[in-house]
């Protein structure tokens, strides 16, 4: 808050202390992603400029651990017999859903992801640097919550704290 002084050279105290209680609220504001006096309705998403309030953000899909597994071999063969630049966006997408699930599944579900199968992907996706490849790919990627990224494209958030749309659920 030093700097506020320093801009303010000349300024009566009464207005550093307003200056100082605005860029609090702001940052409060940011940080916390609170609309300002209700001008947004909280379910409105935003990801930059691009209103998303039409998707549904929490709609899961749910799988059989026998799908878990083909699914998880068909992208170790995607990426082991292919460039990144050549899977089509349905690939792009599984891959990403893949990824999130075995970091954002329940706790009583994450022995499905602890198998051989399922470290090749991650060794691969290491290996290949899908997420820096990725955004590459999608140069209109977003920030999203926990430090992800959405993709406009893909309508999938990658890392981060995706919502459920990003990611499987493995049906028991």
């Amino acid at each position: 808050m030093n700097s506020v002084v320093y801009l303010c050279v000349g300024c009566n105290p009464k207005d550093v202390q307003k200056i100082r209680n605005i860029l609090f609220l702001l940052t409060v504001v940011i940080l916390f992603d609170l609309p300002i006096l209700g001008q947004i309705k909280r379910s409105d998403r935003f990801h930059g400029s691009v209103k998303f309030s039409h998707l549904n953000w929490d709609s899961t899909i749910t799988i059989t651990k026998a799908q878990l597994d083909s699914i998880t071999s068909k992208c170790v063969s995607l990426l082991t017999d292919k460039d990144i630049l050549q899977l089509s966006d349905n690939d792009n997408a599984d891959i990403i859903r893949l990824s999130n699930s075995g970091f954002s599944a329940p706790w009583r579900d994450t022995f499905y992801f602890q198998t051989p199968l399922y470290s090749t992907f991650l060794d691969l996706l290491d290996k290949k640097q899908y997420f820096k490849t990725i955004k590459m790919i999608y140069p209109d990627w977003l920030w999203s919550r926990g430090m992800g990224i959405f993709i406009p494209k893909l309508l999938v958030e990658f890392y981060g704290t995706p919502h459920l749309r990003s990611y499987f659920l493995i049906e028991n």
